[in-house]
């Protein structure tokens, strides 16, 4: 799975968004209990305060870049949010949506990364490395 979704992001990235900077994000295993990619494309466009993301989870409901809101862009950091839609857990329980949160710091491309099913309490929070990938 991890292979195909792969090779989709890199083909779906001769079709840039209209973003101003793109961002290839790897993230930690562990922490999140799989409820965070592995792998997370998120494009900025600081001009229009807009941003899109694309991963595991959001490939699952679109084939294309993921709507997402840019919440906060400012000297240290993106912060990303974005609502998937439902999904299945390890279990094969259905999930309503998935709430995420990403920051980027800016100075070392450092991530955070927080994933919330739903109406669960439970959250799952993990840490990665980006790299600016288009510009």
């Amino acid at each position: 799975m991890k292979r195909r979704f792969i090779g989709a992001a890199l083909l779906t990235m001769a079709f840039s968004p209209a973003a101003a900077e793109v961002y290839e994000c790897r993230m930690q295993r562990g922490a999140s209990g799989g409820w965070v990619s592995p792998l997370i494309f998120v494009g900025v466009d600081s001009n229009a305060q807009d941003a899109v993301v694309m991963d595991v989870f959001t490939r699952d409901v679109s084939k294309d870049w993921y709507p997402a809101k840019l919440s906060v862009d400012n000297k240290k950091r993106y912060t990303v949010t974005w609502k998937t839609g439902r999904q299945k857990d390890p279990a094969g329980q259905i999930i309503p949506s998935l709430h995420m949160r990403m920051t980027i710091i800016k100075a070392g491309l450092e991530a955070r990364v927080s994933s919330q099913p739903a109406g669960y309490e439970n959250f799952w929070n993990t840490k990665g490395k980006c790299k600016l990938i288009e510009k």
